[in-house]
C-alpha cells in the first residue's frame, strides 16, 4: 500500500470513527481526488484535531460521490 492510499485510509477511517458513518476508500479517494498531494490529506486528517468544526463531513464526501454516480 503507498503512503497516499494510506493516509487515504486514515482519512476514511477518522471520518467515519468521528460521525460514526461507513464510507469506502473509494469514496474517500474520489473526494480527495487524483491531484491531492500527501500532505494535502493529512491536513484533513488534523483537522480532526485541531478544527473538527472544519474538518469533512461524510455529507461532503457522499455528495460528490452522488453527484458522478447518479
Amino acid at each position: 500500500m503507498s503512503k497516499r492510499t494510506a493516509l487515504i485510509n486514515q482519512l476514511k477511517d477518522t471520518i467515519n470513527k468521528h460521525h460514526g458513518s461507513s464510507l469506502s476508500i473509494e469514496q474517500v479517494e474520489h473526494w480527495v481526488g487524483s491531484d491531492a498531494s500527501e500532505s494535502q490529506i493529512d491536513e484533513h486528517i488534523t483537522d480532526f484535531k485541531y478544527e473538527p468544526d472544519k474538518a469533512v463531513t461524510p455529507d461532503d464526501v457522499l455528495s460528490l460521490w452522488d453527484d458522478c454516480h447518479a
